[in-house]
């Protein structure tokens, strides 16, 4: 009797240790462990948005880039849904071992500000800033408002009368005028579409006064005479509107426009982090990528930001973001 208890003593002891030394092995996989085999599996790269949109579109180009890179598939999984929260949401749940990232928009950030989703900052670390999307306002052709001056002025005498189309109520869009309208002290009236398609045909239909969009989306109906650009929410003049003043000319604090970069989860290890942080400022600085932006016209701005950087923009975003909605 006292042999089987010290027998059944003696197990539990070798038990327990055992599945401490599992766990001590476990978290030290995650926190400190080097893993000079990675990647050994392909990576997937949720992106919040359908076929064909400008995620989808961003994601694979990217992706087509880690392949060569990384020596793996890397797979576009589309999760498209709730500007973006959907994709958050997936990524959240998925494990921590580095095979799944994730592309951002500054939808992330409106989405936080706003209280859409929760902060998926305080669970995500950024692994780079790709792009910043240049916007402008556009009016349709022969407008009055063709000169910025006299839209300021008109708006300043008739505050809310002129109306500007752009895409989604507390959007990236809608802030943007806001801030747009702060910083010059006018008052427009936003109108919030669905798509962007819709907002075009109404101003070449003189339906709306203005339109914001992202400068190359409009670029046919700029170039076959039926809208013209009023100003360039930028630092320096684009070189297809040499013409066309900028923000910074008219003393209006207004640059941004809507960012794109990659998000993964905080948890995964520090050295993964680092191989893929490494593996995109490669596919940023290739032949092939870089063909890639200047067709999508997205190298009119150098914005490039390293993973700390692009965590600071993350969080100012969501403070400025969370202001404007106030």
């Amino acid at each position: 009797m006292i042999r089987k208890k010290f027998f059944s003593i003696t197990l539990y002891l070798i038990l327990t240790i055992f599945l401490v030394s599992c766990s001590q092995s476990g978290s030290s996989d995650n926190a400190d462990e080097e893993h000079p085999d990675y990647p050994k599996q392909n990576i997937d790269i949720i992106a919040g948005g359908g076929p064909g949109g400008g995620t989808d579109v961003f994601a694979r180009a990217v992706g087509r880039e880690l392949n060569d890179i990384l020596g793996v598939d890397v797979n576009i999984i589309n999760k498209p849904g709730a500007a973006g929260s959907v994709a958050s949401q997936e990524l959240d749940r998925l494990p921590s071992d580095g095979y799944t990232i994730m592309p951002t928009t500054t939808d992330l950030s409106i989405n936080i500000a706003s209280d859409r989703t929760e902060d998926y900052l305080e669970k995500f670390d950024s692994l780079a800033r790709f792009h910043q999307d240049t916007y402008l306002l556009f009016v349709q052709d022969g407008s009055e408002y063709a000169d910025i001056d006299t839209l300021l002025e008109e708006a300043k005498n008739n505050p809310g009368e002129i109306t500007v189309g752009g895409t989604h109520s507390d959007g990236l869009d809608d802030l943007t005028i806001r801030q747009f309208e702060q910083e010059t002290g006018i008052e427009l009236n936003y109108t919030p579409y669905e798509e962007s398609g819709k907002i075009r045909s109404d101003l070449v239909g003189g339906h709306v006064d203005v339109m914001i969009d992202q400068l190359g989306a409009s670029g046919d109906l700029v170039e076959g005479g039926e809208i013209e650009p009023v100003i360039v929410f930028a630092e320096d003049r684009v070189d297809d509107y040499p013409d066309i003043p900028i923000t910074v000319e008219k003393d209006i604090d207004l640059t941004d426009g809507l960012d794109r970069g990659f998000v993964i989860k905080n948890d995964v290890p520090d050295d993964i982090k680092e191989t893929l942080r490494d593996a995109l400022k490669e596919v940023y600085e290739s032949d092939r990528y870089q063909d890639f932006i200047e067709e999508q016209e997205l190298d009119i701005k150098d914005a490039w930001l390293d993973g700390e950087e692009y965590d600071e923009t993350l969080q100012s975003d969501v403070e400025t973001y969370s202001s404007l909605l106030e």
